[in-house]
């Protein structure tokens, strides 16, 4: 729980343009798991 209370602190310091970055590189690795588990090969 003070786990969570940590990252929520940091998260709160963490600049936009850094948020943004995580977000599209998790978007990307989501894409390209749903991907392979998607396609035969």
């Amino acid at each position: 729980m003070a786990r969570v209370l940590t990252l929520t602190q940091n998260a709160a310091a963490i600049p936009q343009a850094e948020w943004l970055r995580m977000t599209v590189v998790s978007g990307c690795a989501l894409a390209l798991i749903l991907a392979k588990t998607a396609l035969p090969f």
